[in-house]
């Protein structure tokens, strides 16, 4: 991992469920809020495990349990705190850029000069998995519920002009994960 304001990040983000993306500009699998059926981030869409079927009604969890975290052994969704952390601007410098195929942003921690390149996958949209804003918007879920209900929880959202760490979004959209250290 790489050890970014007090902390670590994994290098890439989650690919098939339990594995990590090969390369960091990689974009791995989407994700619906507290599932592990990972979605492709390309035009067909297909699911790992195969035939899934999509569910737009969201989660009926309060929270992400680790029967259905995504992430590989050792690692977990981040919190919202743990995502603001990344985008703290007085500790974490980020930029745009593009790495390999992939459009995204580099966060590099101020003190140390670590820095782990996350990608813009786009996000598959509730209603059908319609795939939307690949290259151009990233979403990464947090763990973290709005609510009791788990209908919408929080996640990172950015682009090329700003970042918002903590964006309440609707749970059965499927976004990038990308784990930390347990």
């Amino acid at each position: 991992g790489v050890l970014i304001n007090g902390v670590c990040w994994a290098a890439t983000n989650v690919d098939e469920p339990g594995t990590f993306a090969g390369r960091p500009d990689e974009v791995g699998m989407l994700y619906q809020w507290g599932e592990k059926i990972g979605w492709s981030a390309t035009v067909p869409m297909v699911s790992y495990p195969v035939g899934a079927k999509w569910d737009d009604a969201g989660s009926p969890t309060a929270a992400w349990l680790d029967m259905s975290d995504p992430c590989p052994e050792g690692w977990r969704v981040p919190t919202v705190e743990e995502w603001k952390s990344l985008c703290d601007e007085s500790k974490v410098y980020s930029e745009w850029v593009k790495e390999g195929n992939s459009q995204g942003r580099r966060f590099t921690d101020r003190s140390s000069d670590a820095s782990i390149f996350v990608p813009a996958a786009g996000f598959r949209d509730y209603h059908d998995g319609t795939l939307f804003s690949v290259s151009s918007v990233a979403r990464y879920w947090s763990s973290t519920p709005v609510s009791s209900t788990a209908i919408r929880a929080y996640s990172l959202t950015f682009n090329d002009a700003n970042m918002k760490p903590a964006r309440p979004r609707y749970s059965g959209n499927a976004f990038s994960i990308r784990c930390v250290r347990r």
